[in-house]
């Protein structure tokens, strides 16, 4: 019998991204969770392909650069949508002051897209070899519909009201955030037809006056919501996709006038967008219900389960690394023929990140110098803090007692 091949899984939560492309795989491909990053495991395992989830962590980047060098292929999965605030305006990634440039580049050999719009602009910062349209595994299990259309749509009453689990960065977005939500509240107050059920986050129901159905960040309950609900109004996330897989009309609640990675057909962008957006959506419009379907098809691959797809993609680059050792992959592994071939460039960071020493310069001693610099320095905190923790005091006090007791 066949031995089984061995991926090694850099997760230390969001399962539900993995979890289905293990099964899909039935035992073809043996999964080794690891949640400590720790690039020894990958020396001493040796699997056959490395996978994670985020690419943010410095221990997930020396676990893929050890897999680099030691000839293992490596696959990042997709694992929300893109948002303008969340990538350039987030403290983590904002690359023009101190954060990391999110997706630029993408550090594993293949990065497993939702769809075809973000594998688009992801491909656009300089990684086009490396996108593959594969849909999102977590969301197989919610099917694939389209919105209902009747000559004579029902009423619409019952809309679920939903911010993102990170619904601002900073106090001034927060301040705006909360205005869309007294507008929403405020009119719903007046317009007593409606049902809206608050599925907010981080204490906002609390501000608002409101009781939340938020229990947990499970895609399992927040379908039953959308499935009990005729719209759908959302701060920019997941939950836009979600609604469009479950045929549920969804409108964009954003104040903040950035750029759209994440389209919809309805948008709420002001008070007075609030009425005649539920108006259109009461419409039924034949049009705009088309346009969705259209988004969503550029959103999310659809035409088969992600599971299956990711999971022959695996095995594709498992079974072309063996063959070839030393040549990058190709493009379009997954061979969808909707893959966009268009000319890909990688703007340069300097460009970018004007106010970044670092992305500015181009010779290779003084970067490797600050490097190890940085590294030193990096190791010296981490020390420092690991002192700080209660276990490192308590038994540090402990010592120190028992040293005084002996000397009495």
């Amino acid at each position: 019998m066949e031995k089984p091949m061995l991926a090694l899984c850099l997760f230390r939560d969001q399962l539900a991204h993995i979890k289905p492309i293990e099964q899909a795989l039935n035992g073809k491909v043996d999964f080794v969770y690891d949640n400590d990053w720790n690039e020894e495991k990958i020396r001493e395992l040796l699997p056959d392909i490395v996978i994670g989830i985020n690419e943010y962590h410095l221990d997930m980047i020396k676990c893929y650069q050890t897999a680099k060098e030691l000839g293992i292929p490596t696959l990042t999965i997709q694992d929300g949508i893109l948002e303008w605030r969340f990538m350039f305006e987030n403290d983590l990634y904002k690359g023009n002051e101190t954060g990391v440039p999110m997706h630029h580049p993408i550090i594993a050999d293949k990065y497993a897209c939702i769809g075809l719009l973000m594998a688009h602009h992801i491909a656009q910062l300089g990684n086009a070899q490396k996108v593959e349209i594969t849909g999102m595994p977590k969301l197989d299990d919610i099917g694939n519909h389209k919105i209902e259309q009747k000559p004579k749509p029902k009423l619409l009453k019952k809309i679920l009201i939903i911010t993102s689990s990170k619904p601002w960065f900073d106090d001034e977005q927060k301040i705006t955030l909360l205005q869309s939500l007294h507008d929403l509240k405020s009119f719903f107050d007046k317009n007593t037809q409606y049902e809206p059920n608050w599925r907010i986050t981080k204490g906002l129901e609390l501000e608002l006056g409101v009781s939340t159905s938020f229990n947990k960040k499970e895609t399992a309950e927040i379908k039953d919501q959308i499935n009990e609900c005729d719209a759908v109004i959302t701060t920019t996330s997941t939950t836009i996709i979600e609604s469009m897989l479950l045929g549920k009309p969804v409108a964009t609640l954003d104040y903040f006038n950035r750029p759209v990675l994440t389209p919809t057909v309805w948008n709420i962008r002001q008070k007075s967008d609030i009425k005649t957006t539920l108006d259109s959506i009461q419409s039924n419009d034949g049009n705009k219900n088309w346009m969705q379907e259209d988004i969503k098809n550029q959103l999310i691959r659809t035409d088969k389960p992600a599971s299956l797809v990711v999971a022959d993609l695996i095995v594709s680059m498992i079974d072309f690394r063996k063959n070839n050792l030393k040549t990058e992959f190709p493009m379009n592994m997954t061979n969808w023929d909707y893959f966009l071939n268009g000319s890909f460039e990688n703007p340069e960071k300097a460009s970018l990140y004007i106010n970044r020493e670092v992305f500015n310069s181009t010779e290779i001693n003084w970067l490797q110098v600050r490097l190890a610099r940085a590294e030193r320095e990096n190791e010296a905190m981490r020390k420092q803090l690991n002192k700080r923790t209660f276990g490192h005091i308590a038994i540090t006090a402990y010592s120190k007692l028992k040293k005084l007791a002996k000397k009495k």
